[in-house]
């Protein structure tokens, strides 16, 4: 009996150990991960709602509307056509041309409401719309073809020019019908250059303070304008290729050279050939001379990279940069050294940096496509026909390859393996949206051949039923 009572008394002591409640540091730790749990399933839930709100171009029987990831319709499938850029819609355009019939088009902005009837013939108007808000568009007046200008406010110069192109801000380049000449004119119609230009002016957008600077010769000499038209350099024996970082790159008896805004010589023309690639920091330049490559930086006035090679891609936004030696490129690292362990037959600039880690780059060997990292790691294995889009979210592409019995086959694919099976049955495939291609037969001429399509959402990686 005693022996009973006394294991009793031990699990009564148990039990209240059991139940002794948690101390501070415990509590606060699971308030923590808690709290950890909940920000990343409101993040999770942002990140599909983001997606879902995508739009894209579908088509259906004979007609070509636009829809929402999430299924909304946007645009009904009416359209015989219809020619949206999702990539840069909110950034720089107006609006996109629509058609009913195939033969008039109109204008719609990118809330799907329309600006024009279809009044305009087809091909009469660009198919995307100039940036700002305005388009270019085109009349025949007295049989001759002239161009004007249109905002959503309504007409901003009539077509009365024979030529016409924005250059930068409030600020557009026109020719005149009877001599040729070209000019430079405001959106309010004031005139900074009469027509008197032998060539139409260019913008250089990064001169210091903001304010854009122009290019244009006449009579043979190259001249560089502010925006009042004042002139600040004049060149008599030179011409101006680009502007680099509020630095001109200039061409002198077939040598080229770089010099400041007011003519001060920074490099000698003495070298073969000077490029850009027109991407990122704007800050460098590849010049070659005979076999010799290197990357100035025309923010520190340095050389990097100089060496013999076949060619040179300077660093920007997408890589450290890529050196070919013989018939193959290399790549560098972050660290500027040039990793020759792996060549390949071409490296392209894939997708941009998000951070250290990010940039990718698609590639070549044998004739095989794959996809690395800015570091040179292995993304996509290098086995494919073709990389037909890829999303560095995910780090999945999208990839053509043939069969065994030598059939097209589309797979959505990462490094270790494919998402989903292989599409076949499709000759074509067409990205309809950010991210969202479309696999179909024959070609993409207007919605009559538009039927039995399928949609694959490459970020959510399924496929999407219009």
């Amino acid at each position: 009996m005693k022996k009973q009572a006394f294991l009793f008394s031990i699990s009564l002591t148990l039990i209240g150990c059991s139940s002794t409640p948690k101390n501070d540091y415990t509590k606060a730790l699971d308030d923590l991960n808690s709290e950890i749990s909940r920000l990343e399933r409101i993040k999770k839930e942002e990140k599909i709602k983001n997606y879902e709100s995508r739009e894209y171009l579908y088509c259906k029987d004979y007609g070509c509307g636009i829809k929402k990831v999430s299924g909304e319709t946007l645009l009904p499938a009416k359209y015989e056509k219809l020619t949206p850029w999702f990539e840069n819609k909110d950034r720089y355009n107006l609006a996109f041309t629509y058609s009913e019939d195939g033969f008039r088009s109109g204008l719609m902005d990118y809330n799907y409401r329309k600006i024009t009837p279809p009044i305009f013939d087809s091909g009469k108007i660009p198919p995307i719309v100039q940036k700002e808000d305005y388009i270019i568009y085109g009349e025949i007046i007295n049989g001759t073809p002239k161009e004007g200008v249109a905002g959503t406010t309504g007409v901003i110069f009539p077509p009365k020019f024979h030529d016409i192109h924005h250059v930068v801000k409030d600020i557009f380049t026109f020719q005149d019908q009877k001599n040729g000449k070209w000019g430079l004119i405001r959106r309010d119609g004031e005139i900074i250059i009469d027509e008197e230009l032998d060539q139409r002016a260019y913008a250089y957008e990064n001169y210091e303070n903001g304010e854009t600077i122009f290019k244009f010769i006449n009579e043979g000499k190259t001249f560089i304008v502010n925006e009042s038209g004042k002139t600040l350099l004049t060149l008599d024996d030179s011409t101006i290729s680009f502007s680099v970082n509020n630095k001109l790159v200039y061409q002198k008896n077939e040598k080229y050279g770089l010099m400041t805004i007011d003519g001060n010589i920074i490099l000698e023309p003495q070298f073969d050939d000077i490029s850009f690639s027109g991407a990122g920091e704007d800050k460098y330049i590849h010049a070659q001379k005979g076999n010799q490559h290197g990357c100035y930086n025309t923010e520190t006035n340095t050389w990097e990279k100089v060496g013999n090679y076949e060619d040179l891609t300077c660093p920007n936004i997408y890589f450290h940069g890529s050196a070919k030696i013989g018939e193959l490129w290399y790549i560098y690292n972050k660290d500027g050294i040039l990793d020759q362990s792996q060549g390949f037959d071409f490296v392209v600039p894939k997708s941009t940096y998000d951070n250290e880690l990010k940039g990718y780059l698609s590639v070549s060997i044998n004739k095989k496509k794959g996809m690395i990292d800015a570091n040179g790691r292995v993304v996509i294995p290098v086995q494919y026909d073709r990389i037909e889009g890829f999303n560095p979210d995910e780090e999945v592409a999208l990839v053509r390859h043939k069969n065994s019995y030598d059939d097209t086959i589309y797979s959505i694919v990462s490094k270790n393996r494919p998402f989903i099976a292989s599409i076949e049955g499709r000759d074509k495939v067409k990205e309809v949206g950010h991210n969202i291609y479309a696999f179909y037969n024959g070609y993409w001429i207007g919605a009559g051949d538009m039927r039995d399509v399928i949609y694959y959402d490459l970020k959510l990686k399924r496929q999407l039923r219009p």
